[in-house]
This record gives C-alpha cells, sequence and structure tokens, in this order.
C-alpha cells in the first residue's frame, strides 16, 4: 500500500509525523503593524491559453516542457492550441514526479481505530485557539475569519494555530476566486484528457520511500500536545495573508494569460509564512518526531528522516531518466514540471543541459 503525500490532508501529514528525527527551529513573532494600501487583482475568466513552452533538444529529438502553476483563477478555462498540438505529435506524456511512501497493510486499519487522529490538527480537549496565541494575533483572525470563513467560525476556533492559518488561508483563496493551491489540479487533469484523445501515451514516474510506523494513536496524542511553534507561524501568516493574496492573484492571471515575465520577476510569497509549510519542514528535517517519538525509536526516526531526504533528492533524477528513456525510443516527448522547479538554477533544466540537450525558453 502506497501514499502520495501531495493528495491527502491530513491523512498523509498523519504519515508523516510518525518518520523523522532531530534538530528544532526557531520562528520570529510577527508585528501587526497597519498594512499598505494594495491594489485589487481582477482575476480573468473565460478560455484562458496559458504560458508559451520550454523545449530541449538533443540529437534531431524534442521535449517540449509545460510549467505547472498553482493557484489559478476559478472561474478559467484553460485551453492552449500549441499544448494541443505539441501533445498530438509526441508519442510520450510524462507527469511531474510524484513522491509515495510504501506503507505496510495493517496501518491503516489501526488509523481506522483511532478516533483521535480526525481531529489531529485539534487543541487538547477544553484548549481553544485564543489560549494558544497572543492578543495582538487574535484580534485579526477575528476579523479575517468573519471575511473569509464566517460559516464555519466557530468549527475552526478548537484548531490548534497552524492548523487554524492554514484554513484560513484556503478559504479565503477559495472566497477571492482563486483554485486548488496544489499545482497540476487543473493543468494534469486537462493533459491528461488531451494525451487520451490523440492516443498518446502517458507515464507517471514517482519515487517510492518505504516507511515504517508505530502506535498511530500515541503519535496523533502526543502530536496534539506538542510546541511546534506554531503560534508564531499563526501570526506571520495572518500579518501577511491579504497582501499574500494580492501576490497569487496576479500570479494566476499571468500565468493564464501566458506573461511569463511578470512569473519570473515578482516573487512569490514567502513559503516560510505558511504554516503547512512549517510543519512539513518540522517533519522533513526531524524536529517534531524529536518531541512525538521516545529514545528507542531513535533509530528508526532517523532512518524515516533518511528516506524522505533520499526521496526528495532524487525526484528531478527520476524525472530527467523518464524522459531520456522515452526520447531514446521516440522523436517527440511532452512533459510537465512545476514552474518554480523550471526557474529554479539548479532544477531539472540544469540536469538537461548537463546531458547535452539545448534547453529554448519561451
Amino acid at each position: 500500500m502506497h501514499v502520495t503525500h501531495e493528495n491527502q490532508w491530513p491523512r498523509s501529514f498523519v504519515l508523516l509525523l510518525a518518520a523523522a528525527a532531530s534538530g528544532a527551529q526557531s520562528q520570529e513573532p510577527a508585528t501587526f503593524a497597519d498594512p499598505a494600501p494594495v491594489l485589487e487583482e481582477i482575476l480573468v475568466t473565460g478560455e484562458q491559453p496559458g504560458p508559451a513552452l520550454w523545449s530541449a533538444t538533443r540529437d534531431g529529438k524534442t521535449l517540449w516542457i509545460l510549467g505547472m502553476h498553482a493557484p489559478l483563477p476559478a472561474k478559467m478555462t484553460w485551453r492552449s492550441r500549441e499544448v494541443e498540438s505539441r501533445i498530438a505529435e509526441s508519442q510520450v506524456v510524462v507527469r511531474w514526479v510524484q513522491l509515495e511512501t510504501d506503507i505496510e497493510a495493517g496501518f491503516f486499519a489501526k488509523l481506522a481505530a483511532a478516533p483521535a487522529v480526525m481531529a489531529v490538527g485539534d487543541n487538547p480537549k477544553g484548549v481553544r485557539l485564543k489560549d494558544r496565541v497572543a492578543p495582538e494575533a487574535y484580534q485579526p483572525w477575528e476579523r479575517l475569519k468573519r471575511k473569509y470563513i464566517f460559516r464555519r467560525g466557530d468549527s475552526v476556533e478548537k484548531l490548534r494555530p497552524a492548523f487554524a492559518a492554514s484554513e484560513l488561508r484556503s478559504q479565503a483563496m477559495i472566497k477571492t476566486g482563486l483554485s486548488s493551491p496544489k499545482p497540476g489540479a487543473v493543468v494534469w487533469p486537462a493533459v491528461q484528457r488531451l494525451a487520451k484523445k490523440h492516443k498518446v501515451k502517458i507515464l507517471e514516474p514517482e519515487v517510492r520511500m518505504s516507511i515504517q510506523i508505530d502506535k498511530p494513536r500515541e503519535v496523533v496524542r502526543r502530536f496534539r500536545q506538542a510546541e511546534l511553534g506554531d503560534a508564531e507561524c499563526f501570526a506571520k501568516s495572518l500579518a501577511r495573508l491579504e497582501e499574500d493574496l494580492v501576490v497569487m492573484r496576479t500570479h494566476a492571471n499571468a500565468w493564464a494569460s501566458g506573461d511569463l515575465e511578470v512569473l519570473r520577476s515578482i516573487p512569490p510569497p514567502d513559503p516560510t509564512l505558511d504554516c503547512e509549510q512549517l510543519l512539513w519542514t518540522l517533519v522533513m528535517n526531524g524536529s517534531l518526531l524529536k518531541q512525538l517519538g521516545t529514545p528507542e525509536k531513535a533509530d528508526q526516526a532517523d532512518r524515516a528522516r533518511l528516506e524522505f531526504e533520499r526521496g526528495l533528492k532524487a525526484v528531478n533524477e527520476v524525472w530527467v531518466s523518464t524522459v531520456e528513456d522515452a526520447l531514446r525510443d521516440h522523436s517527440s516527448v511532452f512533459a510537465l514540471v512545476p514552474l518554480g522547479a523550471l526557474f529554479d538554477a539548479n532544477g531539472p533544466l540544469r540536469a538537461l543541459r548537463e546531458r547535452g540537450f539545448v534547453v529554448v525558453e519561451p
């Protein structure tokens, strides 16, 4: 059995809770000065083309690359004649690499028997959100909650700060007309349909990690009691939320209209202010299990952390190997890559150049 981490929350986070180990991070407290006025970004609607394609050629064979982005305008219909044309002339479509975890078959049965897992993001019984954050952070929370998640206002008060901030950010994105924040949530299904329409083979490379998980009930119980530094993350996230929404909307419009220069020139919101990112970081660097684990599990936790590190480092290599293998037997391949990876100087484009490909950027 396996789980794709980017597709499942909080279940995948519970899996990650049970596997990491080592040093902690510090968070600087945020202050709530009056925010600078920002221009409202009106999201595009209707049919939009998206960005132009990257190309990589070697030995007379061509790899076409589409940069994925999220979130996108929710009322946009993406339709690119260039993409359909390149898919139709290709023999293979390659999805971006999925990071998956092999889990022993009995694990989910154990989870099902643990009612606490359904409330993994809750505070301990009797503790409310306002009890875990500073008053100067709770005041803007009440304002933003009324604005973006009024109908669920009472239920979110039982969440611990990191989860409350993530829920607020997610609901604010929906309320302001943005789509799913997961790269590929809009684009990949459309590419799949085009590949099937033109009878093009689809490859979905993945990196599997083998993780051993014990005592899920105990892991969840410890997590709900743990100090994560998420009160500081909560404050930072709220302080920047509405500015971040403007940037996200600007990026969404830029992708939809194909304006890569805007996407290159305007930095995305700082991911360190995203509380969900804080939780993943604590897992990946091992800080979380240091709090959740026990001394006798230290070796198991360290092996899990190393397995996560191996998996993340393998993503670029697996993707490049997949497209190289496809081009060995075919003349044209179409592939998907997150824009952030394409803009990364050490990302997959560098690996292609090192292997003799001539890369042309749009």
